[in-house]
């Protein structure tokens, strides 16, 4: 799963069905997106989800692009 998406700076995320399984993200909603703000060699992005202050990084394969169409 490691080399399945590249993720680059600024680019929306949101869990994928790994991370939900895994229960890596508890107190955030599935639907919710968040921004990559960093991105390491290993491409293991740093991710600001909506309605948090903080970054956090992850393995890459507990996130996917959030391509959903956004209503603004």
């Amino acid at each position: 799963m490691m080399g399945k998406h590249k993720f680059k700076v600024g680019q929306r995320v949101r869990p994928s069905q790994e991370g939900k399984d895994g229960h890596i993200f508890p107190k955030t909603r599935f639907e919710q997106t968040g921004f990559v703000t960093q991105v390491d060699k290993f491409n293991s992005p740093t991710v600001l989800w909506e309605g948090r202050r903080t970054a956090k990084s992850y393995y890459a394969g507990f996130i996917e692009p959030d391509r959903r169409r956004r209503w603004c």
